[in-house]
């Protein structure tokens, strides 16, 4: 990333082809700061990486430093046994770059990753590549033992077995302000700390979709730091450690992001989507429906949100719909009603039928 001429002049990282603002740009400046200083203070630092194969971070360090790449240790985990490359793996700070002479072409790494960081945050449904920063004051060993009880949780409530991908900022991010004292412990295992970009969870300005993807847009967020409590509890179980709400913090963010996006397509401005709180309380409602998961929660939300109007217009044709009321708890028993009964049926189809039984207009 190279020195702006002036303040106008826009920086760029060129791995990404990215094009920052000087305020961006120094912004990026002042976290890759704060990062340094921690890696210097703390235990050992490792980079957490979303997986090694089709990662452009890890093509971008193989390239620069091979030596650095093959330190690099990967998460043992028997589900992706064939491939291991897309596990989650961690790269040591204090060696590699570190090392690095030249001081301003290993901030330059460091800018890169950074910039890497924002733009899979702000496209929000993509793989997020670089995940954060993790300080470890035992082995990697000793992890990566935690990580696998918390990768595949069994809850106790016989609910089934679901994969918790708490290295990923958009889950730990939305989960973590939930978590007591002892959850938090458990989660943090032998981790001393862990740094993460803030992830957004909130509506989705259309003029940012509209933008090229390669631009970065918004707000970058700030360091998201993820420390012990002051007042430790003993921790539980690694491998039961959500309860049922925070099972669905975590199942509902695709969701979530989803409709925001496609709201946004639909040319709703931000001021006209769900606010944060209400989209909880959107996906909560679906969940207690009984509807099925992704296609079912997102289409309910929707149709819920534009109320009859499908939203082309720029904002929503009629009153959005409030279940409780009484203009719409008729219609609300006889969808729940069918959904009982054909538990896979389409929201559409869901509403139509519905209807049907008694118009509803």
């Amino acid at each position: 990333m190279r020195q702006p001429a002036s303040t106008a002049t826009p920086w760029h990282i060129k791995p990404w082809y990215l094009d920052l603002s000087a305020g961006q740009a120094e912004h990026i400046r002042q976290l890759g700061s704060q990062l340094q200083h921690a890696i210097d203070t703390r235990p050992p630092a490792w980079l957490v990486l979303d997986g090694w194969d089709g990662n452009p971070a890890a093509g971008r360090l193989q390239a620069l430093y091979p030596a650095w790449a093959a330190e690099r240790r990967t998460l043992p985990d028997p589900a992706l046994r064939g491939l291991e490359g897309l596990a989650p793996c961690l790269l040591p700070l204090q060696t590699g770059p570190q090392h690095e002479p030249d001081v301003a072409r290993r901030q330059n790494l460091m800018h890169d990753l950074l910039g890497l960081m924002w733009l899979d945050n702000q496209r929000r449904l993509v793989r997020q590549h670089v995940c954060g920063v993790v300080f470890i004051g035992t082995s990697v060993e000793e992890l990566f033992t935690q990580w696998l009880l918390l990768r595949h949780q069994r809850p106790n409530d016989g609910s089934g077995a679901f994969e918790f991908r708490h290295h990923d900022p958009r889950v730990l991010q939305r989960v973590w302000p939930n978590l007591g004292n002892a959850q938090r412990e458990a989660l943090l295992g032998p981790a001393h700390s862990l740094w993460q970009l803030g992830a957004t969870w909130g509506p989705w300005a259309p003029q940012d979709i509209a933008r090229h993807q390669r631009q970065l847009v918004g707000h970058i967020g700030e360091w998201r730091v993820f420390d012990r409590a002051e007042v430790q509890a003993p921790p539980l179980p690694a491998h039961r450690l959500l309860n049922g709400l925070q099972r669905w913090l975590v199942s509902s963010a695709p969701c979530g992001h989803q409709v925001w996006l496609t709201l946004a397509l639909r040319g709703l401005a931000a001021c006209e989507q769900p606010t944060d709180l209400e989209m909880n309380q959107l996906l909560r409602q679906a969940q207690d429906w009984g509807l099925q998961r992704g296609q079912q929660w997102q289409d309910w939300v929707l149709w819920t949100w534009l109320g009859t109007g499908d939203g082309t217009t720029g904002a929503a044709s009629y009153p959005r719909i409030s279940w409780n009321t009484p203009a719409w708890q008729a219609l609300a028993t006889r969808m729940k009603e069918l959904l009982r009964q054909q538990p896979t049926l389409g929201v559409p189809e869901l509403v139509e039928l519905s209807q049907a039984t008694e118009p509803l207009f």
